[in-house]
């Protein structure tokens, strides 16, 4: 079984290469390498599963943290807000971008309809 210190470690790497890709990740959807964003929602899950082993091995709030230890949860918790807010803005940005094609999606959809293509490739306007 790892230990609470090791544990802490890789929480601590796993926090760093998130961070990392995070950095990488474009706000803008179209410029993104898809997996890149994979990679980012695997490190997460990692990362989530080394903190459930962490909270099984030592109970945060009982334990006696070291010098060490506690030098380390302070760099995780600023570099956790740092992921926090970008994950945050990534969100946005994405949202906004996913709203973006949908209403173009919507207004294809409603152009579409009224209009019937001719063999020749002309069309015609069929809406009253």
């Amino acid at each position: 079984m790892e230990s609470r210190k090791d544990l802490l470690h890789h929480f601590y790497e796993e926090s760093k290469a998130i961070e990392a890709l995070l950095d990488q990740i474009d706000d803008d959807m179209e410029k993104n390498d898809p997996t890149l964003v994979e990679e980012v929602q695997k490190r997460v899950e990692k990362r989530a599963d080394t903190l459930a082993r962490l909270i099984q091995v030592a109970n945060p709030s009982q334990v006696k943290w070291s010098k060490e230890e506690e030098a380390l949860l302070s760099q995780l918790q600023s570099l956790e807000e740092k992921i926090k807010q970008r994950m945050n803005v990534l969100h946005q940005a994405f949202r906004e971008q996913w709203h973006r094609f949908h209403q173009g999606k919507q207004a294809s959809l409603k152009y579409g309809q009224g209009f019937f293509a001719y063999a020749e490739g002309a069309f015609f306007d069929k809406r009253n």
